[in-house]
């Protein structure tokens, strides 16, 4: 009788791969599992745990205001104006102004004060610029009027002043520093600037601010605009810090939320598509394998149909049976390996003419 025989180290590869493909799947479950684990958490965090920003909170709030108005007198019996002034946003002619009134008006408003102090003074500075850069080559400065004080125990305190500027004065001390100096600038200007200095004492705190509208009058010229910044406004505030709650960022939550989503449907698929071979052992391979990591030191696996395999056969109880018998004849323990059509796996002992056999069957 001839018999095909192969190594018994198949059944142990086959065993491994198994064992292997088990392991990918559990590495694989427990990755996705923990990666829906770390986005849930960040879902839930990114919704209900937004932690505390910093919130900055008005307390006092006040305002200033402050508006030049002028108007431009011209020389009486001049033979271009009719009228006898121009008010603002006009162009003039040098060679007929007289001089030109200024009238300003200061105003301080706060939600809740108890003192408010301050001074404003006057004063006009003379510059020449030169060059093509318009470098500022002399400056002169004027004190129109000295610092003068006020104060007030309401919420809203203003101060107004009337100041006339005479512009044939400034213009002669301009023409005669170009004469004494041969030096012709490209322009020279006459800022004349109102500076305001307040300071409020309220329950929450001390307010200092300063504000300073200004004109500014071209000299040494045959006409002229007068610019400026005659009117501001300047708010502000004393203010305190606060802790509130963050707002949630939707997009975060929407992102941790989709790939919460997204781990969750393959941690599914995982479990509905890997849950069979790979994910547990047939109690028929599992008695086999266990027989063979006994046995397999003294087994052969066969291949092919045995001659007289059925006629002379000798069925044995169990394996154990088999290698008692084994160990009386001093025979080797063959075996054909489960058959995937049979889902059997069968054990033999040849004494020729004798065929002792164990079968492996499913129990039950």
């Amino acid at each position: 009788m001839v018999i095909n025989l192969k190594p018994i180290k198949n059944i142990n590869d086959q065993g491994w791969k198994h064992r292997m493909d088990r392991r990918v799947r559990l590495a694989c479950l427990a990755m996705c599992a923990a990666l829906l684990a770390l986005t849930s958490f960040l879902f839930l965090k990114s919704l209900f745990w937004h932690g505390t920003a910093r919130e900055t909170v008005p307390l006092v709030s006040y305002n200033q205001t402050a508006r030049v108005d002028y108007r431009v007198y011209f020389i009486p019996g001049n033979n271009l104006y009719a009228e006898n002034s121009l008010g603002a946003g006009n162009v003039y002619m040098t060679n007929f102004v007289d001089y030109i009134t200024t009238s300003f008006k200061y105003t301080f408003s706060a939600d809740r004060v108890s003192e408010v102090r301050g001074e404003y003074g006057i004063v006009a500075l003379a510059e020449a610029l030169a060059g093509k850069e318009n470098t500022k080559i002399w400056q002169r400065e004027f004190v129109l009027l000295p610092k003068k004080a006020f104060s007030g125990n309401e919420r809203t305190v203003s101060v107004q002043e009337e100041l006339p500027l005479r512009l044939p004065e400034y213009n002669t001390f301009a023409s005669m520093v170009i004469k004494d100096t041969e030096l012709i600038p490209n322009e020279v200007n006459l800022t004349v600037r109102w500076n305001v200095d307040v300071e409020a004492v309220t329950d929450s705190g001390q307010i200092k601010d300063q504000i300073a509208p200004t004109l500014v009058v071209p000299l040494v010229r045959k006409a002229f605009e007068i610019g400026g910044e005659p009117v501001k406004e300047k708010p502000g505030a004393i203010s305190a810090t606060r802790s509130v709650p963050a707002q949630t960022d939707r997009k975060k939550a929407a992102l941790y939320g989709a790939a919460a989503g997204l781990s969750a449907v393959i941690l599914a698929l995982l479990l509905r598509f890997t849950g069979g071979s790979a994910g547990r052992t047939d109690p028929l391979e599992a008695r086999f394998r266990r027989i063979v990591k006994k046995y397999g030191y003294r087994m052969a696996v066969i291949e092919g149909e045995i001659p007289g395999e059925r006629g002379n056969a000798i069925p044995v109880r169990s394996v154990d049976d088999l290698a008692l018998i084994a160990d009386e004849l001093n025979k080797p323990v063959m075996y054909r390996p489960l058959s995937e059509t049979d889902n059997m796996a069968t054990f033999y002992v040849f004494d020729e003419p004798k065929l002792f056999v164990y079968e492996l069957k499913k129990e039950g």
